[in-house]
């Protein structure tokens, strides 16, 4: 059947090709630009630079705490060095081999902390959980410690997680590792771009608990890179190379003291400036409520931190900025009756055994820096004598 073509169809006009031949070239170009940029950084910058693991490739949504550790994750990865083999538990606890069950006659001991307890970018053999336990095998050869870090974790995060797991492991010693950028967390109910619990102050000193919402949750954990050609952009060494960048644009440092701390200060002073705005009264609430959970499931609290490279390491930082962080966690712990095991100082003594952290990489330790604090924390049990009889005196 003949069937007559309408005189009424048109046909794009010259203008409007131009401007679609247009788009296409620009986005040829872009495109070009973007691997030209992944070329030049895979061969000329240091894999130091780009190679690092996504904190969020270790995590699964938690409607409680946020986020928590991936169930028996075991991965092997590779930043700038060696392969890693990461292994956790059910429970997202490091020795993967960990279990509720306690054996008879043993004790323990549980680390609670971020990634400066998880020690993700050094072998297992290495972290801090795996020195603490050798410096203490000739004193008390039955001893476990298990680290329970989850890395991004602020205060409040520790806080109920210690909650869910003290009467499940029964631990007999708790250590809580504080990090210099702890703080902007502890005030924040968004951290990293996730949702999360927060904690306000009653009048009474006492800590509320303002927990995250599902959709909140869900909201924030479904937004970005999930699968696809986002996974593998989010993955490349350009997109890298400017993510500390893009994070600094995306979370407003410089009108949000909180998400700015959280990325840590780009000076020491400019990260002391920081930690003066925080909530001190709120903090020292968190790690009351830290000691009462403690003790209701027979365990000792101890305080601590995280010897970040500035305060140990910088020649550059003032002894007062140096020691700014552990004369403020030390007036906490004496002001509530709270155990307190200054890494600071130890590490100031032992200088020359350092460098104690992947410099320039990043501000965590590196196997010699999780030995130095495993061996202040194994001389601190000893002297105080926290498991005697078992363990001897210095």
């Amino acid at each position: 059947m003949f069937i007559p073509v309408s005189s009424e169809i048109k046909t794009p006009s010259r203008k409007a090709s131009f401007w679609i031949l247009y788009a296409g070239f620009l986005l040829s170009v872009v495109i070009g630009i973007g691997l030209l940029g992944e070329i030049c950084v895979r061969l000329f910058i240091p894999r130091s630079a780009w190679t690092f693991s996504v904190a969020k490739d270790d995590w699964q949504p938690d409607l409680e705490i946020g986020w928590v550790n991936k169930s028996n994750r075991d991965i092997t990865s590779r930043d700038d060095g060696p392969e890693i083999r990461f292994q956790l538990n059910p429970d997202g606890l490091q020795p993967a081999s960990t279990t509720e069950a306690k054996r008879q006659g043993s004790k323990r001991v549980m680390i609670f902390g971020d990634s400066c307890t998880v020690g993700r970018a050094v072998p297992e053999d290495e972290r801090l959980a795996q020195h603490l336990k050798r410096q203490l095998t000739s004193d008390f050869p039955d001893l476990e410690v298990i680290c329970a870090g989850v890395q991004g974790y602020s205060t409040d995060q520790s806080l109920i997680l210690m909650k869910r797991l003290l009467p499940r492991y029964r631990p007999d010693v708790v250590i809580h590792m504080v990090c210099d950028n702890d703080f902007g967390g502890n005030e924040s109910s968004i951290a990293y771009g996730l949702s999360k619990p927060m904690f306000t102050l009653n009048q009474d000193q006492s800590v509320q608990l303002i927990p995250p919402t599902k959709e909140a949750i869900d909201k924030t954990w479904n937004v970005g890179w999930g699968s696809g050609w986002k996974y593998y952009l989010q993955h490349s060494a350009l997109y890298r190379i400017v993510r500390p960048a893009i994070f600094r644009l995306r979370f407003g440092t410089e009108t949000d003291w909180r998400q700015s701390n959280m990325l840590g200060g780009a000076t020491p002073q400019a990260q002391i400036e920081m930690l003066s705005k925080a909530n001190w009264r709120l903090f020292a609430a968190l790690i009351q409520e830290m000691d009462e959970t403690c003790r209701k499931n027979g365990a000792m609290l101890i305080l601590s931190q995280h010897p970040h490279s500035w305060e140990v390491w910088d020649q550059s930082s003032t002894e007062e900025q140096s020691f700014w962080l552990h004369r403020k966690l030390q007036s906490v712990a004496d002001a509530y009756n709270v155990r307190f095991c200054g890494v600071v100082p130890f590490f100031m003594q032992h200088n020359r055994e350092g460098p104690f952290h992947l410099v320039p990489r990043d501000p965590h330790c590196n196997g010699k820096g999780y030995e130095m604090t495993a061996r202040c924390y194994a001389d601190y049990l000893r002297s105080t004598r926290t498991f005697a009889p078992n363990l001897s005196q210095p």
